[in-house]
């Protein structure tokens, strides 16, 4: 993740897939201005917006797989892939926290519930994503900007010495070409079975469960589920967190609101998701969903009414840019919002135990 506010909303791409524009060594690239070049660009591949805390990785997916013909939606795929029910904190501070793709639990359940397979490919290796390029899918990459965020790449020129890309810090319609080497990059593969709704619904709601309570772990170094929330309280009640001064402070500062607002971001996705799936279970089961997302909403609730005690930095022109008030309130959010996140995992349990018995 970047040091900056991000406002990350999706536009909606066309539904059919243009074929890729590619050359050989005797033709020009159409996708940039230079000599002749081996390279391809996929015509259309539409840009990114942002929206504060939205995820860019599972937000770049999406658009890769609207563009593919898939009618998936942010919402649902922050829900398929648990993205939505996560809570991560780095113990020393890190934009990284709110990364969906640490490793592989998100995308393989995201990309599992949709149907399709996938490989992960560098620049080092990049026989996969210029095969995909070529037949027309673009693939999801990491740093393409040099801020760690992930984008689309939609095309390469010599051979995948440089890629064309589609990040959230576009300023035109034009494709962008990568300012750095993307550090990993998710090649979509073919389609094969689809997963039924209830069968994506449970799996959903299970990962729910396991992510909510930090059972899938990370490197030592991030706190997970219930106990992400204890760690960052007590980082910000930590010594060091009290001694932070100008641009170490403002730098702090802004990963805390960043990881705050991506954590509201992502409980809105999991109350949406939630709505949706409880329309397809029955009787208890779905009381108790329901009553997990009405909990969710109750977090968000108590989230949002501190956020104005949790803002960016640069968005404060008179006062402390960060005071032991500010942090003092946040902590209490946290507090409250760590009972509602048991409360709703518990009322998802129960969601799973009476599919269980039905089966």
């Amino acid at each position: 993740m970047s040091l900056r506010v991000l406002f990350l909303i999706l536009l909606i791409p066309t539904l059919a897939v243009c074929p890729a524009l590619c050359q050989d060594e005797q033709e020009p690239s159409n996708a940039s201005a230079e000599g002749a070049t081996t390279g391809c660009v996929i015509p259309n591949v539409p840009g990114l917006k942002w929206a504060d805390g939205m995820c860019t990785f599972i937000g770049s997916l999406n658009a890769c797989l609207n563009f593919i013909g898939e009618k998936t939606t942010y919402q649902y795929l922050m829900g398929v892939s648990g993205v939505a029910f996560a809570t991560r904190f780095f113990r020393d501070w890190s934009e990284s926290s709110a990364d969906a793709a640490l490793n592989d639990d998100h995308p393989k359940a995201a990309m599992e519930a949709v149907g399709y397979s996938y490989t992960w490919a560098t620049s080092g290796q990049p026989g996969p994503i210029i095969e995909s390029i070529d037949r027309g899918a673009p693939a999801v990459g990491a740093n393409l900007s040099g801020h760690g965020d992930w984008g689309i790449i939609a095309g390469y020129e010599r051979s995948g010495e440089t890629w064309l890309t589609r990040t959230y810090y576009d300023r035109s319609s034009a494709h962008s070409i990568a300012d750095k080497t993307p550090y990993a990059v998710l090649v979509i593969g073919r389609k094969g079975k689809v997963p039924t709704t209830a069968e994506n619904v449970r799996k959903s709601i299970k990962l729910a469960v396991e992510f909510g309570k930090g059972e899938r772990k990370l490197d030592a170094k991030y706190a997970v589920g219930f106990e992400a929330y204890t760690a960052w309280i007590d980082a910000l009640r930590s010594k060091r967190c009290q001694e932070l001064t100008g641009k170490e402070l403002e730098k702090v500062a802004y990963i805390n609101a960043w990881l705050y607002n991506s954590l509201i971001d992502a409980r809105h996705a999991g109350v949406a998701h939630l709505s949706w799936a409880a329309k397809t279970l029955q009787g208890e089961a779905r009381a108790h969903c329901e009553r997990a997302a009405a909990l969710y909403q109750e977090q968000i609730d108590i989230l949002s009414g501190a956020r104005s005690y949790v803002r960016y930095p640069q968005t404060i022109k008179d006062g402390p840019k960060w005071s032991a008030e500010m942090r003092a309130y946040q902590i209490e959010a946290l507090r409250q919002a760590l009972e509602k996140d048991k409360a709703a995992v518990a009322s998802l349990e129960k969601v799973l135990a009476d599919d269980a018995e039905e089966e």
